[in-house]
């Protein structure tokens, strides 16, 4: 089994606080309940507590809870949301022709098995897309037979391709299976916006592709790091 770097290759403490007991009298402990923050805001409590003369359990726990909610409300003050950033990733721009990569005819030992070729997308707006669909039906594509695009997302500049099948013919031999491998990498490597990419199945990550493996993403290939055949 061969790492996919081979195609690279190939074609280039703190403490607790305590609670205060809400029924004591003793002397300067109202005031310090009033001027202590918030435990749910940054801002200054705005509310003062009832006074400890006349207690009552069900009137205490009403005014805690009125003293910790208007500061939040009147003042506007408010934590940021927990959890990860939202990600925005720029889409490509709409396209009338991209490149694709077939297979090099005339290639002799040494040469680029690969070769580009100019097609018209079918639909502009959303070029990736239709990049990878005319890599599947070009003549002369190292793309096996019968294979579709499920889907297309992209992330981060990572683009996600769900695919009916393995974008490899898995009995193709080493020699396939690092075209196929590579066409992908360069149709997908004309678009500035993507970086890697990865492969799934019917909905299922795939990693293993014939003889080889991916630990993560695939690079891919830039029209500067390859050979491109005349």
């Amino acid at each position: 089994m061969r790492r996919l770097s081979v195609l690279k290759e190939r074609a280039t403490g703190g403490r607790g606080v305590k609670t205060p007991r809400w029924g004591a009298k003793t002397p300067g402990s109202q005031r310090a309940r009033d001027k202590s923050p918030s435990p749910l805001s940054d801002c200054p409590p705005g509310a003062k507590s009832l006074p400890a003369s006349g207690f009552n359990p069900s009137l205490a726990a009403a005014a805690v809870a009125a003293s910790l909610a208007l500061p939040l409300l009147l003042s506007g003050c408010h934590r940021p949301p927990s959890g990860p950033t939202p990600t925005v990733s720029t889409l490509p721009a709409p396209r009338e022709k991209a490149t694709v990569y077939v297979v090099n005819p005339k290639a002799k030992g040494g040469d680029d098995a690969l070769m580009p070729r100019t097609v018209k997308l079918a639909t502009p707006q959303t070029p990736v897309r239709a990049a990878v669909d005319s890599l599947l039906t070009a003549p002369g594509s190292p793309m096996p037979k019968g294979l579709a695009l499920r889907g297309l997302t992209l992330e981060n500049g990572v683009a996600t391709l769900d695919f009916s099948e393995s974008p490899v013919d898995e009995t193709g031999g080493e020699g396939h299976q690092t075209d196929a491998l590579s066409a992908l990498g360069r149709t997908l490597g004309q678009f500035p916006e993507i970086k890697s990419y990865q492969i799934q199945v019917k909905g299922t990550p795939v990693t293993t592709f014939g003889e080889f493996t991916a630990d993560g993403p695939i690079p891919v290939t830039r029209a500067a790091e390859a050979k491109t055949a005349p």
